[in-house]
């Protein structure tokens, strides 16, 4: 017995290899046209992920930079029927009040037009503020942010900077 486990469990180990060699997965785009296309190719249920962005929001990411001595994280994952969850945390040190976050369009270093919105009030001062939820039909978005990352990013907002008072590029 002790001589027929290990190949029990090496066969064990190879057929579970092979199922999941086989598994069907999404695309991974690495194109807009391969991100459109794993978009289109849902089973109806939404559920599925094309891609994931995380971020982190600094001050000195701001253009210009801010005067926020906040900072966090954001998550940005687009699903397969063209919506675009996010999660965003926020460590606020001093109390600032924040009132909107977007998504932007524009490379590191520029500013550029908001092209989702993630966050507009009520406004808090929290020392560690929370957001999360779903931007709904925004298909040609969620395949640019797969395709080209580099291009988008997401800041937050406060009454102190109204421009932008913390900001991370997506790719």
């Amino acid at each position: 017995m002790k001589k027929l486990l290990p190949v029990l469990i090496a066969s064990a180990v190879a057929v579970a290899g092979t199922t999941t060699a086989i598994a069907a997965k999404p695309p991974k785009p690495g194109t807009a046209k391969g991100a459109a296309k794993a978009l289109k190719q849902h089973n109806g249920s939404g559920k599925g992920v094309v891609c994931v962005r995380n971020t982190r929001l600094r001050a000195a990411n701001e253009v210009p930079a801010s005067t926020s001595t906040a900072k966090g994280h954001a998550q940005i994952k687009v699903r397969r029927d063209g919506s675009i969850q996010y999660k965003i945390f926020v460590l606020n040190r001093d109390g600032e009040t924040f009132a909107a976050g977007h998504i932007h369009e524009a490379p590191a270093g520029s500013a550029g037009p908001v092209r989702a919105g993630l966050f507009a009030g009520p406004a808090t001062d929290a020392r560690h503020i929370r957001l999360s939820g779903t931007v709904t039909a925004m298909t040609e978005l969620a395949a640019d942010i797969c395709a080209d990352p580099d291009d988008y990013y997401v800041n937050l907002h406060t009454s102190t900077n109204p421009a932008g008072a913390i900001r991370g590029q997506l790719g």
